[in-house]
């Protein structure tokens, strides 16, 4: 989880000060939503959505996704999107070989850690 991109929480009211509404609290900048759409062949799809203004506290300029693009209207096949989420890591590989070795980079796809929550809630009263 990238550190220093989710905005801080609101700090809690004093006690004796006017507690303040808000209608939903930030989602991590690395956090993008998916919908349902449907392709020109029939099969389900996701597609990346946009966030909604405010929704985030913090844009993503500078962040260059490499692995799945930070572009909204992306698609992805539902059936790469499993509901336990899906965890993708870099990892070096080396061949020995005859009086040399080859060097490569790959990704290695597992299985995520179970269902997870961007933090999102709604109507909180501090």
């Amino acid at each position: 989880m990238p550190i220093g991109l989710r905005p801080a929480d609101p700090p809690p009211a004093a006690a004796g000060s006017v507690a303040t509404y808000l209608l939903g609290t930030p989602i991590p900048d690395y956090w993008y939503p998916l919908v349902a759409v449907t392709g020109t062949d029939g099969r389900a799809l996701l597609a990346q959505a946009d966030v909604p203004p405010g929704a985030g506290g913090v844009g993503d300029s500078g962040v260059r996704g490499t692995i799945v693009g930070h572009t909204a209207g992306s698609v992805q096949a539902d059936e790469e999107v499993p509901r336990e989420g899906v965890h993708i890591v870099r990892r070096d590989r080396l061949l020995p070989g005859a009086g040399r070795a080859t060097v490569w980079r790959t990704r290695v796809k597992e299985p995520g850690l179970g269902e997870a929550s961007s933090g999102l809630r709604f109507d909180v009263i501090r």
